[in-house]
């Protein structure tokens, strides 16, 4: 007979149960990693829809191992026992000895399938016991051993690191570039978009941008005057794609340095995660149908908006990658590189698209009046451009841009449609509850009455989300298709702002419908629809009926 309790349980079935990972998130990496050909853990931190840190404990569940961080790991470290093995050899099979501990030999390894017989036969043959932990640990660990920063800062006693200073009378000093990978890992594991470090009088102040929020990193260990070294060292790795923790990241740099108090901005982007198309970046089946729509044009200008920190980017980025699969057409990417790029460079950057014969050109900058006239220009020579641009909705796109010295008429004519989006917090599904509101409190997210079939949920707070009930972030996003009927009202001098009606007749979905879909699935609090969107944005509703995919 079969034996089922010799089977381990599915990696994804446990990262559902688990709370860190959505089912349909899950389903959907598991048919991507057929074609991909990366493992469903693998594919699930591509896409960004688990955190590397919850992945590898839930890993070490499914193997029955240990499940040990930098900071477990750091203190037990045998020196001896290190030097036995070679670095290459170490690397190359992705592990760590640690301790002779009862007769075992410990390792650390982000590997749930090491050679542990190999290994074994390098020490002797004695049994090796086998601790996970994940690949951003195990470089934080690495670089630690080599620059002598077993201290307080990454998690070990302060006795004890004095005792391992004495056991390395030689260590290496902290180099700047030391701190900055070091800084880059901390960003990796937390998933955070950006490191920033502030001078003080004695110490930095470092803060990791994670979920839109700034999180303080606590004893950081970076005196005011390194700033300078660490701002030299990231000048080195700005503009550049370089691989931290087996992560490949691209780094740009911003520094404050001729004010009273020295700032250094570092922005991080996964690379593995541009490739990733419109449905895979969380934006929902009707916002994706229509963007899919308006990149079938073959000249027009689409408009991506947003505030700052948006992810207006990342959707012009998934929508490139739409277009690449696209053999029949020619896509040129544009960019400022984060404001190093004149304006003027940026024009003559989009006419050598036009003499390169582009199809589609995506312009990822800001929309000056200069920039904006020479993308319209271009529109209507018989490109399709994708440009991202400021605005909290569609209608504030168009008046920003009626703003801007454009006319109405050359809107209704090369405007081939606007997308919005706003990043909200999503709800932590490990502490999902049904949400338990006060009238006063419901009433004041819809001030005109709350949707006919409106339910929610909120997040109570968990190890999972570190007690903030929220973890990652969810597009609300709304698409204006620029239809005959939005046209013919635009060249009647209807201002933007009353296009309402109009537009959602003719397939708008606004970013309250958007908002209340997610709330509805359980993914935004209510809470969250009044920090993200205005007073103005959810009245809209209440002017225009039931709301599409909550009221049947």
């Amino acid at each position: 007979d079969l034996d089922l309790t010799t089977l381990n349980p599915l990696l994804g079935d446990l990262l559902v149960e688990a709370g860190v990972a959505l089912r349909q998130e899950v389903s959907e990496a598991a048919r991507e990693s057929g074609g991909s050909g990366r493992r469903l853990g693998e594919e699930l931190l591509v896409r960004g829809s688990v955190r590397e840190v919850d992945l590898y404990r839930v890993l070490a569940e499914q193997h029955g191992v240990p499940f040990v961080r930098a900071a477990d790991v750091l203190p037990r470290i045998d020196a001896a026992l290190l030097r036995e093995l070679p670095r290459r050899f170490l690397d190359f099979h992705m592990f760590l000895p640690i301790a002779r501990e009862g007769g075992r030999i410990h390792v650390a390894t982000p590997d749930v399938s090491l050679a542990v017989d190999e290994i074994s036969s390098m020490f002797d043959d004695a049994p090796i016991a086998v601790e996970l932990l994940s690949p951003t640990d195990l470089q934080r660990v690495w670089v630690a051993v080599e620059l002598g920063l077993l201290d307080q800062r990454l998690g070990l006693p302060a006795a004890r690191a004095a005792d391992r200073a004495e056991e390395r009378p030689s260590a290496t000093p902290v180099t700047a570039d030391g701190r900055l990978r070091e800084l880059l890992s901390a960003a990796i594991e937390q998933g955070a978009s950006a490191v920033h470090v502030e001078g003080g009088r004695a110490s930095a102040r470092v803060r990791l941008r994670v979920d839109g929020e700034l999180v303080e990193v606590a004893d950081c260990g970076i005196a005011a005057i390194e700033i300078a070294g660490l701002t030299a060292a990231a000048r080195e790795l700005d503009g550049r794609t370089c691989e931290v923790a087996g992560r490949r990241i691209a780094v740009s740099a911003c520094a404050c340095e001729h004010v009273a108090t020295p700032a250094l901005t570092l922005r991080v982007r996964d690379v593995d995660q541009e490739a990733l198309l419109l449905d895979q970046i969380g934006h929902s089946d009707e916002f994706v149908a229509g963007v899919r729509g308006a990149l079938q044009a073959r000249r027009g200008l689409l408009l991506i908006g947003g505030p700052a920190r948006s992810g207006r980017s990342t959707t012009l980025r998934a929508a490139h990658a739409e277009l690449l699969q696209d053999v029949g057409r020619k896509v040129v990417w544009i960019d400022d590189a984060q404001g190093r790029t004149g304006e003027h460079d940026l024009i003559a950057a989009l006419r050598a698209a036009g003499q390169q014969e582009a199809d589609v050109v995506c312009l990822d900058a800001g929309a000056d009046e200069e920039l904006l006239r020479a993308a319209l220009a271009s529109a209507r020579a018989g490109m399709l451009v994708l440009m991202t641009t400021d605005g909290n909705d569609a209608a504030d796109v168009l008046q920003g841009l009626i703003g801007r010295g454009v006319d109405v008429r050359t809107l209704a004519a090369d405007v081939v449609g606007v997308t919005v989006q706003h990043l909200a917090r999503r709800i932590c599904h490990g502490c999902r509850r049904p949400l338990d509101a006060s009238e006063a409190d419901i009433a004041a997210t819809f001030p005109h009455g709350v949707p006919e079939g409106f339910f929610g949920f909120d997040g109570v707070g968990c190890e999972h989300c570190h007690g903030r009930g929220v973890r990652g972030l969810v597009p609300l996003a709304e698409f204006l298709p620029m239809g005959p009927a939005v046209r013919r009202a635009l060249r009647r001098d209807v201002a933007p702002h009353d296009l309402g009606p109009i537009a959602r007749q003719n397939g708008l979905v606004s970013l309250l419908d958007s908002a209340l879909v997610r709330a509805t699935a359980g993914e935004v609090r209510l809470a969250e629809i009044r920090r993200v969107l205005t007073e103005e944005q959810r009245e809209l509703t209440g002017n225009y009926g039931p709301l599409p995919g909550i009221c049947s």
